[in-house]
């Protein structure tokens, strides 16, 4: 018996032992004001913060931070965050979605960032490593008027994410996040919540939405310790949770009425859904024989060159009222597709013939030297293919290069990816990158407003005119598969020849 009370004892210590041992947080923010702009930091070492825009509301018997999508964020003052101290860390906080838009909740320097994204519905995280390469994860899919607690850490080796105490995310960090290196600026090491901040353009992106309770830790916490921090408030926001779900209005009955809007399907097939194979061989339409996409309108004057399979279309690669190119308005559809949560988004590939001429461009005074085929992906950059990945969560390029250019020859180009990696093939064969695979933001790529060009970056640009030909362009709902782009070219190699 007392061998049996002194085991207990002695496990009951170890217990309070480890819940003591928890790290002291560099900056803790509990928002619990209730009025003014700002905000106390409870640990201790001085690093208040300053909210702009906000309102002040209840949550249960506490204050929390209130945004209104409109202006409103918070931002921590300069030196709460000290460059030395990047290599490790971990951020806590609870977050309630009152409106399901486009917002970022957390923009911890420029490079660790915490997205929700409106309409794939997503809670997305999001990192630049040390080698400048990025590091995505959609965790989970929160609802509004729900509060849920966040967590995410880091080391110079990896990255975690969490939900309501729970792992769903774990990578690895090459070099640790980008902040932390020598390289960069201090300037660089910033921390807003509730908006997004851009270089240019100031803030955008403004959550509609609630924060409490925020923690910085300069520090790696465990799976146990993050686990803690939730227990010790989740009865809080648990319970204000379902008094606010029981709270909200429910929404007045619609009534039904005919309509002769024909219905279309809701999502195109998996397989070729656009496809230009440029044999009209007169006026400025290229018909989309796929019907899914929409048909290319050709600018400038197009010149109509008979080919094995029919015709491919000229571009002169000048700049000016009369030069060619292609122009897809309607992009509805992408949009359509993305707001349905239609894989022909995160998953595709853009597939398509070229026969530059001199090169592939026409010099430029400002000696950028470049040809843009396919909007935003295929480019010829000097002498070499290459494909370009812009990626406008973390205002950052990628790139990924191809090998030389063969002017004067029918090269077949494919760009392929899925949820997670993006690939280059150039004449059926897979062009591997030096730093392995390339990670791309496929639901971000697509959700586009501007149209599509086809020959050129923008017609109103004086650089990166393509010069050359181009047939067979093909837009597919999913990736391709090695065996299918060998296939593609084998298949097209016939057809191309002039």
């Amino acid at each position: 018996m007392k061998k049996t009370i002194w085991m207990s004892f002695l496990l009951i210590t170890a217990i309070s032992l480890t819940a003591g041992n928890l790290a002291k947080p560099r900056g803790y923010w509990k928002l619990d004001e209730g009025s003014g702009a700002e905000i106390k930091d409870c640990s201790g070492n001085g690093f208040p913060a300053e909210a702009e825009s906000c309102e002040w509301t209840k949550c249960g018997s506490r204050n929390v931070l209130k945004f209104t999508g409109s202006k409103s964020f918070m931002q921590l003052k300069s030196g709460t965050v000290d460059q030395k101290l990047l290599k490790n860390g971990t951020v806590t906080f609870w977050f309630k979605l009152d409106k399901a838009v486009n917002a970022r909740l957390m923009q911890f320097t420029d490079y660790l960032i915490v997205d929700y994204q409106y309409p794939a519905n997503y809670l997305a995280v999001t990192a630049v490593n040390g080698n400048g390469k990025i590091v995505r994860d959609r965790i989970a899919r929160p609802k509004t008027g729900k509060w849920y607690f966040f967590a995410v850490s880091w080391s110079e080796t990896g990255i975690a994410a969490y939900l309501d105490g729970n792992e769903k995310m774990k990578s690895p960090l090459d070099k640790g996040l980008l902040s932390a290196s020598s390289k960069m600026s201090s300037k660089t090491q910033n921390v807003y919540f509730g908006a997004m901040r851009h270089s240019r353009k100031g803030f955008m992106r403004h959550l509609d939405g609630c924060l409490a309770d925020i923690r910085y830790f300069s520090a790696t916490l465990t799976p146990s310790e993050i686990r803690e921090i939730y227990n010790s408030e989740v009865k809080t926001f648990s319970e204000t949770s379902k008094a606010d779900s029981a709270a909200m209005p429910k929404p007045a009955p619609v009534k039904k009425r005919k309509t002769t809007v024909k219905k279309i399907k809701k999502y195109p097939p998996v397989g070729l859904v656009g496809y230009w194979n440029f044999n009209e061989g007169r006026g400025n339409v290229v018909h989309d024989r796929a019907g899914w996409i929409g048909n290319m309108t050709a600018h400038g004057n197009p010149k109509w060159i008979k080919n094995n399979s029919g015709y491919c279309l000229e571009f002169d690669g000048k700049p000016g009222g009369n030069a060619v190119y292609l122009k897809l308005a309607r992009l509805g559809y992408f949009n359509q597709m993305m707001a349905s949560g239609s894989p022909m988004i995160e998953r595709g590939a853009i597939s398509l013939w070229a026969k530059p001429v001199d090169g592939g461009f026409v010099p430029d005074p400002e000696k950028r030297n470049q040809g843009w085929l396919f909007f935003w992906s295929i480019i010829i950059e000097k002498d070499k293919w290459r494909t370009l990945v812009n990626d406008p969560e973390m205002m950052a390029i990628t790139f990924m290069y191809g090998p030389k250019v063969q002017s004067g020859r029918w090269n077949h180009i494919v760009l392929s990816w899925n949820e997670e990696i993006v690939r280059l093939y150039v004449n059926g064969k897979l062009i591997r990158q030096p730093g392995g695979e390339v990670v791309i933001n496929t639901q971000k790529m697509m959700n586009l407003k501007s149209p599509f060009y086809v020959g050129v970056m923008y017609p109103w640009v004086k650089w990166g005119w393509y010069k050359g030909y181009m047939d067979e362009i093909k837009y597919f709902s999913c990736p391709l598969s090695p065996e299918q782009v060998k296939k593609e070219y084998e298949t097209g190699l016939a057809k191309v020849k002039i």
